[in-house]
């Protein structure tokens, strides 16, 4: 059974053979497919060729004598596949010889059909196949082609996109360069302005009138303010181009709590609020570099102070969570917009409502604070209602606990509890000698 033709699928048949008798009776068998066919004629291969090779062929098949004047139709066949035409074509041959056949369809043919018998049915089918298959082959290649085009779309695409990431990195690269470069000679500067300030306090080189003090002590605080924005700017650069190492290594917690309520008690007590450690039922041990974890912390609680009003409170606890551990920084002041909560860790963001508006200071400090968390293997979020205060988390990854010295730890190990110590408690005898906390605690530890 023949594939039903839809009313505009006619078929182009083009027959070619030098004999006029035979040509005839083509037509004959043809009308008897029941097929739509519109029937062309050639006498020769060159006018074959020349209405199929060209731009537009002039037929959908072709029948094809096996035997025509000064070539065969197997040179017109193997013409027409070397011309890249893929029309189907079916030979039309007086031999049924076994090599003529392999022969034929090596070089492209169809089917072929002894011109002795040409009955309707075994034509129609013949060329009902010969259509499917070309129809088949030519879906394939436009798949393919399809397929290119989606290929080479793909890779301009992540060529352009590379080469805009690369732009985007120089870029980046170049901006923190040279804010690296401006924070560093404002530095400069600044420090020594900060210097000649406390001789002049110290009465070097001569005493200055007691009147004066007030304007020097207006001095320091504004030279102090106006570095502790430079140096975030800076701690925030280097982070940018990766030049902030970290030192991790097994830290108590309740240590890092101690090294910041040196700092953050006296402050809390400037503004009339109340600072509590709630310290956690069993000692934790975070994998953490000490310095930026404290450096961290610090920030967390300066701001809970600054925008807390007087009365309030600010709370640092500690908790287990599977193999991480939490360190909960939460106050009682304005609290945080929801719509602010996404951008809150974003640089250069500061909070714009109520009391937080009166606060100053780059925005750069929670950018970089969870920078530093997420370097160490952390995360800093953030939770808030307004009027309610905040709560800022930091995970840090759980480590085993430090050597007890009070148990049966060698000597060795009690050794090293014993200078770790000492080291938190020259860190805090330096942070004590400062003798001011800066407008922004982020800029201490990486700004040297």
């Amino acid at each position: 059974m023949t594939e039903p033709q839809t009313a505009d699928e006619r078929l182009r048949v083009l027959v070619v053979d030098d004999d006029a008798v035979d040509r005839m009776a083509v037509r004959r068998a043809l009308r008897g497919t029941g097929l739509a066919v519109d029937v062309s004629e050639a006498e020769d291969g060159d006018t074959a060729l020349a209405r199929l090779l060209g731009p537009s062929p002039e037929a959908d098949c072709v029948l094809l004598d096996f035997q025509l004047p000064g070539a065969t139709g197997l040179d017109v066949l193997q013409a027409l596949r070397a011309g890249g035409s893929d029309v189907p074509v079916v030979m039309l041959t007086g031999q049924s010889d076994p090599e003529t056949a392999v022969a034929l369809i090596k070089a492209g043919a169809v089917d072929f059909i002894p011109k002795a018998s040409l009955p309707p049915d075994r034509l129609a089918r013949v060329l009902t196949s010969a259509m499917r298959v070309q129809r088949a082959e030519r879906a394939r290649q436009s798949a393919e082609a399809a397929t290119r085009r989606a290929l080479l779309a793909a890779e301009a695409a992540q060529h352009q996109a590379e080469e805009a990431r690369i732009r985007a990195e120089e870029a980046n690269k170049a901006k923190s360069e040279f804010l690296a470069m401006m924070s560093h000679e404002l530095r400069t500067p600044l420090n020594a302005i900060g210097g000649y300030v406390q001789l002049m306090q110290l009465g070097v080189p001569e005493p200055v009138p007691h009147a004066h003090l007030n304007y020097l002590d207006r001095l320091k605080r504004s030279q102090q303010h106006l570095l502790g924005l430079i140096n975030s700017v800076l701690n925030y650069a280097k982070l940018e181009a990766g030049r902030v190492e970290f030192a991790v290594e097994p830290v108590a917690v309740a240590d890092l709590a101690a090294s910041v309520e040196a700092m953050i008690t006296p402050l809390a007590a400037t503004k009339d609020l109340s600072y509590e450690w709630q310290p956690p039922p069993q000692p934790l041990v975070a994998l953490a570099d000490p310095d930026k974890t404290a450096q961290i912390l610090l920030n967390l609680l300066s701001n809970a102070v600054k925008f807390t009003p007087p009365g309030g409170h600010v709370t640092l606890a500690a908790n287990a969570a599977s193999d991480r551990i939490a360190l909960h920084v939460s106050d009682t002041g304005v609290g945080i917009p929801s719509e602010k909560l996404e951008t809150v860790f974003d640089p250069f963001v500061q909070l714009d409502t109520g009391y937080a508006r009166q606060q100053e200071g780059t925005g750069l400090g929670l950018a970089i604070s969870r920078d530093l968390a997420r370097g160490m293997g952390g995360e800093l979020t953030a939770a808030s209602e307004v009027g309610h205060g905040a709560i800022f988390t930091l995970m840090l990854r759980a480590a085993p606990h430090l050597p007890d010295p009070s148990g049966d730890a060698s000597e060795a190990d009690r050794r090293l509890h014993d200078d770790r110590r000492a080291g938190d408690d020259d860190r805090r005898s330096h942070d004590e000698r400062r003798g001011h906390i800066d407008a922004d605690p982020t800029s201490e530890y990486l700004a040297g």
